[in-house]
């Protein structure tokens, strides 16, 4: 709702199903303002039936085209080297295992995978791609790759080093968290907004826990004094 000096008040509403047309690169809402008779005096935004229970409405703010262009313009850059780095990796690693056949490099372009299709939807990009896209699915797409991003990258970690180092009580614990996570991710993306407070602890939590579970396997690797070990903390630990 907008409201004026002269005490009019402007409305604007959409729902999750038109929120494409709203959607610039970055994944930021943009909208006009509409113009009244009397200077802007105040903003009112209200949301129901979210989707997305963190970051609602972030950073709202009243700029001018010319700058939100720029930013725009900005953002496509960003993505675009972004895509092209990511689409390098996944021919560079798939070359690879052509060659060299060995799995974790297969779970490594399943990170890249998740990760580029989850930055096409948070950055917007997706929405121009499939306008008919409702905002809603768009939310629960993003939580399904992060989730195939997790479990990608700890199977990575199970690949990558040897049988030694990730015996059966951390290969039963790395599948267990990942069973977690995948469940967490469905629920959040069958059920919400049902519930959805609960559906998004569940769901960072499994990701924390996710995280977490690499240190036992660190633990493991120095203890077998694995060559690898040294590499993959300086990597991953960024």
């Amino acid at each position: 709702t907008f409201a004026y000096a002269d005490g009019s008040r402007q409305q604007v509403a959409y729902s999750s199903a038109q929120t494409v047309r709203h959607i610039t690169m970055g994944g930021i809402m943009q909208l006009d303002v509409p113009i009244g008779e009397a200077p802007l005096t105040g903003v009112t935004i209200a949301v129901r039936n979210s989707g997305n229970y963190r970051g609602v409405v972030l950073g709202a703010e009243i700029m001018r085209h010319r700058t939100a262009d720029q930013i725009h313009h900005q953002h496509v850059a960003a993505y675009a080297a972004f895509g092209g780095l990511a689409l390098a990796l996944l021919v560079f690693n798939f070359s690879l295992w052509t060659a060299l056949r060995h799995r974790f490099q297969l779970h490594y372009c399943g990170i890249v995978a998740a990760l580029v299709i989850y930055a096409a939807s948070t950055s917007g990009a997706l929405m121009q791609i499939l306008p008919g896209i409702d905002g809603n699915d768009r939310l629960r797409m993003n939580v399904i790759m992060l989730a195939l991003f997790g479990v990608s990258a700890i199977y990575f970690v199970r690949r990558f080093f040897d049988d030694d180092v990730v015996g059966p009580r951390l290969r039963r614990l790395i599948s267990a968290v990942s069973i977690v996570a995948l469940l967490c991710a469905l629920w959040f993306a069958a059920l919400s907004p049902w519930h959805i407070a609960w559906a998004a602890r569940a769901f960072s939590l499994a990701m924390i826990l996710m995280v977490l579970t690499l240190v036992p396997i660190l633990v493991s690797a120095v203890r077998q004094r694995s060559p690898f070990v040294g590499l993959f903390a300086l990597a991953w630990s960024i």
